[in-house]
């Protein structure tokens, strides 16, 4: 039979040829995805249109306050513009000025905390190009700078849309309303991202089964579905229709970080439909899986400065990706799994790079 193709599902199909989505702004993920996927890259974008990225990770491991970072790449412009006293001066900011749906299911997204990290982001860009150009940072013009970035992140956040379901048929529900919440409420604005922190925030009927025999009293066997394969199933239609980049987070047990001896591999409980080439029955959103990160926290002090620093947290990053000979579509053809990593820190200014 012939698969009859939206006009939506057209459009995405031509962004995925002549509109890339750029890099992911995390240097060192960007160099892993080039190398696993070096005929689905280039040099500007490591995205795809579709991609999933499942991020594990225990209690306070990183996982949202890097979707924060990821929220920021994607709202936020590429470049702004700051004029004071007949000085014009034009600062790279690097983002996309897409949308991004976040599905806050543990309820602990801030977006005070979003909002000051952004801020700080964008303040500090400032300050960075003028450094460039030599130009004195006068107390009039900090003030000038701070009032710039705070305005560009408000303006910016207007593009992220955070929902907030209690149950898992509401996060069915949530996301299978998305469509409609952009036709109807964003119509100007492209979806890029959909977050989803966590799905493990639910106790979900039946975790290891997407599907269950349910006995009626008369002892016949019944057919029904549980949320998990309803919230999979509308991710995969988002992914299709919309194009959108999905991010997805896991709560894990903590665990002991990989080693370069260990040739960075998962510990056992950690091992997804990445390692099995034609997914699970029970996991249909792993075996759509492009990238799976999985956070290992590795210090957690007072201030790893010295004295007076502010708090931080530094986290190890092992990345699997799924490399097939496909053409970017899904689902994916897997043949095997390319292991990279990257680190970074978390203080109160936002996650730093090495």
């Amino acid at each position: 039979m012939f698969q009859v193709e939206t006009a939506q599902e057209l459009l995405v199909s031509l962004k995925r040829e002549t509109q890339p989505l750029g890099p992911t702004c995390i240097d060192d993920l960007d160099d892993h995805i080039r190398r696993a996927l070096p005929e689905l890259t280039t040099d500007a974008s490591t995205l795809n249109r579709g991609d999933v990225f499942e991020i594990h990770g225990s209690h306070g491991s990183g996982k949202t306050h890097l979707l924060y970072f990821i929220v920021m790449t994607c709202v936020l412009p590429y470049s702004a513009i700051l004029r004071h006293n007949g000085l014009t001066e034009s600062f790279e900011l690097g983002g996309k000025e897409k949308a991004v749906i976040a599905v806050d299911c543990d309820r602990q997204w801030s977006t005070d905390r979003i909002n000051e990290l952004v801020s700080h982001y964008v303040r500090k860009r400032i300050e960075w190009t003028l450094a460039q150009e030599s130009i004195e940072i006068s107390r009039e013009l900090s003030s000038i700078i701070g009032s710039l970035a705070k305005d560009i992140s408000d303006q910016s956040l207007r593009r992220l849309h955070i929902f907030r379901p209690s149950s898992p048929l509401q996060l069915a529900a949530t996301l299978a309303s998305i469509p409609n919440f952009h036709a109807t409420s964003t119509p100007d604005q492209e979806i890029c991202m959909l977050m989803i922190d966590s799905l493990t925030a639910f106790r979900w009927p039946d975790l290891g089964t997407s599907e269950h025999n349910v006995r009626s009293q008369n002892g016949s066997s019944l057919h029904a579905e549980v949320p998990i394969k309803q919230v999979t199933d509308c991710i995969q239609a988002l992914r299709e229709s919309l194009g959108v980049v999905t991010f997805v987070t896991r709560l894990t047990v903590p665990a002991l970080p990989p080693t370069q001896d260990r040739g960075q591999s998962l510990p056992s409980h950690y091992t997804s439909a990445l390692d099995h080439p034609h997914g699970q029955a029970h996991d249909k959103l792993s075996s759509s899986t492009t990238h799976q990160i999985t956070l290992f926290p590795r210090t957690n002090s007072p201030g790893i400065g010295g004295p007076g620093t502010e708090p931080s947290v530094n986290v190890e990053a092992c990345v699997r990706t799924s490399v097939d000979s496909g053409d970017g579509r899904m689902p994916r053809a897997r043949h095997r799994v390319e292991v990279g990593k990257f680190e970074f820190r978390i203080s109160e200014g936002g996650l730093h790079w090495p």
